[in-house]
């Protein structure tokens, strides 16, 4: 290992400067005798500043092109630094304004409204405010960092907060600055940002405000509208303005990328309509960040989508098993549910109960027999995963566990179960045990534990859920229909404490289509707009048919869910187990993408499966990539399946292959492995319906399962369509003809 054949750091005066070719041939020399006699790998470590990024990745080619292992970083080693591979940051740091407590960010505009366009964009979401600012450099591990400003208005926080961001813009961080933008640009910032705001008199406040200039970013849901009140002189010295405002000889840039980011002020973020509940994106939040943020197009892992396919998924909240339904003979609600739900569809479902509705310990003691019963069977049936939806139904997490003290809260915050004290491994623990000993069959063990009520645990309730292997899931509102058709009603994949994630349900129940569960009873079947504008314009979600036990004590409401199943079965779909989402969100943060001399290399996507890139990156080949079973192109985007056992792939892209070999296009299942052998493809699926797979490019090719030859179902142009009684096909064999 060798210091600085290129570029080195002088750690007294702390000082970068290029290294003299004398001292370059020499080293070079000890380097290449060191290969020849001693046959070692010699390593190369030079040194730049961290916002050096692209001179660092042309130093570590250059070091690379002169036979050595390259490394390129700052001269503290304090940053991620460019190899012969580079990995792709795929963090964002939100600073936010001080709260309240920990409850508090789940509503906050960072999780609401900013998580879910960086998710898409292929990036995980990291908190912090003013008060609690990362002290190590960020360059090379976090992607970027976007401020929300409105809720920052301490003036202490203010000055820390643009103290820190000096620094960030020297290490070349990008930064995308939202909101009240005004307190910092009172702070020596303002020069690091090339922003001037002029505190001069306006003499021109009694002319109207007018739009003199806006670009295609600005005015996505609803259109820029001026505000007098708003307006202040604000120069830009560099950059592309997106909204340049002016009154009479004033002029202020509201929106604008610069060249160590960007910004959007008040109020052409995002706007609160008349009814002070929804809200409207102003700017585009999909084309400002990856702008300013100067996101790169890479491959993004996609928890929508698996084998080409968008998924599908049941899941199902306790509440109510105990309710009597209007059906004829006024069944029981779980009865319904498993009479004309669980064993009318045969799709994977996750259905939990609430053990206090159930239990002879609970608040129906006389009725405990029956509904155990009923549950038995459901959890019985093959296609049912268990989960928990707790002990007492907490409706408000924070409350029920008395953190705002006072004896008053002990009561009024779950189910009335005579003698109950909230006890949180009570809730968690004890209602898993218990169904898993007097409810599932035996070795079938509790997967989920459904958030209830608000959906806002504390980190406390999450390390349960760890400490007992058990995925977590519920909350996020995604409630988008036609009525309220915007991006503000669909959220992120869920949100970190400490360390720790809650996976957001993909879309929300029938509660919210019914105005909570106050009418109409068929609100539910609005779930399939829902469905409808999270696939178009961009697939944002998988479709989960998500649902209360309470859903079947109405006629209308069983007619509604019927139409939503019926709805989402005739799209093509990949049937999952709400288990399997949840893995795939969590794999979602964990996947590294790194960008090599021969394309991108992806390491980590071992329950997450699916690649999505734009077309323009060109697609995959297939005779130089590895652990690529395929891909299937829809609209401008291409979903590329990753099948490797380990969750690994080299993606090798191209612009346009003169020769296609066959692939996989599509699955309703899972890809466990993907081979070529010559003129032999095969593959190992495993679904929970029938398979059916779509094979592109293989007229000349033979496709057997376990030997015997299928025929194919239908073609369309160089597709080819099959379909199994199976739910399982190990091998799947393509032969083909050279």
């Amino acid at each position: 290992m060798a210091e600085s054949l290129f570029e080195s750091y002088d750690a007294a005066s702390q000082r970068y400067r290029p290294v003299p070719e004398q001292d370059r041939e020499w080293l070079r020399g000890q380097l290449k005798r060191v290969q020849s006699e001693y046959h070692l790998p010699a390593i190369v470590i030079d040194y730049l500043p961290a916002a050096q990024r692209e001179q660092a990745r042309q130093t570590a080619r250059k070091i690379e092109a002169e036979g050595f292992i390259p490394w390129v970083t700052t001269g503290d080693l304090t940053t991620l630094g460019v190899g012969s591979i580079e990995v792709m940051p795929r963090k964002v740091l939100l600073v936010h304004g001080p709260l309240e407590n920990e409850y508090a960010l789940r509503q906050d505009d960072v999780v609401r409204l900013a998580t879910m366009p960086l998710n898409y964009l292929g990036y995980t979401a990291g908190y912090a405010d003013p008060r609690h600012l990362p002290e190590q450099p960020l360059a090379g591990r976090y992607a970027g960092v976007v401020i929300w400003l409105d809720g920052i208005t301490e003036p202490e926080d203010v000055r820390r907060l643009a103290a820190w961001l000096v620094a960030r813009v020297a290490e070349g961080v990008p930064v995308g600055i939202l909101g009240r933008i005004n307190p910092l640009l009172a702070t020596p910032l303002s020069q690091t940002l090339g922003l001037e705001m002029r505190l001069a008199v306006n003499t021109d406040t009694g002319s109207p405000v007018e739009i003199i200039g806006q670009d295609a970013m600005m005015g996505l849901e609803t259109r820029v509208v001026p505000q007098a009140v708003n307006f202040y002189p604000l120069s830009a010295k560099q950059g592309r303005p997106l909204l340049t405002l002016g009154q009479g000889k004033e002029r202020q840039v509201a929106a604008a990328i610069m060249p160590w980011g960007g910004y959007v002020i008040s109020p052409y973020v995002s706007v609160t309509l008349s009814n002070q509940t929804d809200i409207r994106w102003v700017m585009d939040p999909f084309a400002f960040f990856r702008a300013a943020l100067r996101l790169p197009e890479m491959p993004v892992p996609d928890v929508t989508t698996d084998s080409g396919r968008r998924m599908l998924m049941v899941h199902m909240d306790g509440d109510g098993f105990v309710s009597r339904s209007e059906l004829a003979g006024n069944p029981y609600a779980g009865e319904v549910v498993r009479d004309r739900v669980v064993k009318k569809y045969s799709l994977p479902m996750t259905i939990s109960v609430i053990e206090a509705e159930l239990s002879p310990q609970g608040l129906y003691p006389k009725l405990s027999s029956k509904l155990e019963s009923v549950a038995r069977d459901i959890f019985q049936a093959p296609n049912v995963e268990i989960a928990s939806h707790s002990y007492s139904h907490p409706f408000n997490w924070r409350k029920a566990g008395g953190s705002e003290g006072g004896e008053d809260d002990e009561g009024g915050y779950t189910l009335p179960v005579p003698g109950y004290r909230f006890n949180l491994q009570r809730e968690i623990e004890g209602s898993i045990r218990y169904i898993e000993t007097r409810l599932a069959p035996p070795g079938k063990k509790v997967a989920m534990f459904f958030w209830t009520g608000n959906c806002i645990p504390g980190r406390d309730a999450l390390e349960w859920t760890q400490k007992l292997g058990v995925l977590n899931m519920n909350g996020g509102d995604t409630t988008t229909t036609l009525s309220r058709k915007t991006l503000t009603q669909v959220e992120g994949l869920g949100v970190e404490r400490g360390g720790l994630f809650q996976v957001f349900a993909p879309n929300q129940n029938e509660n919210i289509y019914t105005n909570d569960w106050t009418g109409p009873f068929y609100g539910y079947e609005r779930m399939i707009e829902t469905f409808a504008l999270t696939e178009s314009p961009r697939r944002l979600k998988p479709m989960d048919i998500y649902f209360h036990t309470y859903l079947a004590t109405k006629r209308a409401g069983m007619q509604s869910l019927d139409k939503v199943f019926q709805a989402a079965l005739k799209q093509e779909n990949t049937p999952v187990f709400a288990s399997e989402y949840a893995r795939k969100v969590l794999d979602f943060r964990e996947v590294a993408i790194a960008r090599t001399a021969a394309g991108w290399r992806v390491r980590g996507m071992k329950d997450l499966q699916t690649l999505r890139l734009p077309l323009a990156m060109g697609e995959p080949d297939l005779a130089v990539s590895t652990g690529i079973a395929g891909w299937r192109d829809q609209g401008t985007v291409r979903y590329v399946h990753v099948a490797d056992p380990a969750g690994s792939a080299d993606l090798a892209l191209i612009p346009v292959a003169s020769v296609r070999p066959p692939r996989l296009v599509s699955a309703n299942a899972r890809i466990l492995s993907a081979q070529r052998a010559g003129n032999t493809l095969r593959w190992q699926l495993a679904g929970h319906t029938p398979l059916e797979f779509t094979l592109a490019n293989a007229a000349a090719c033979r496709v057997q399962v376990k030997g015997h030859t299928l025929a194919p179902v239908r073609r369309e142009g160089t597709q080819i369509f099959y379909r199994l009684n199976d739910h399982v096909a190990q091998p799947l064999e393509a032969i083909c003809q050279h």
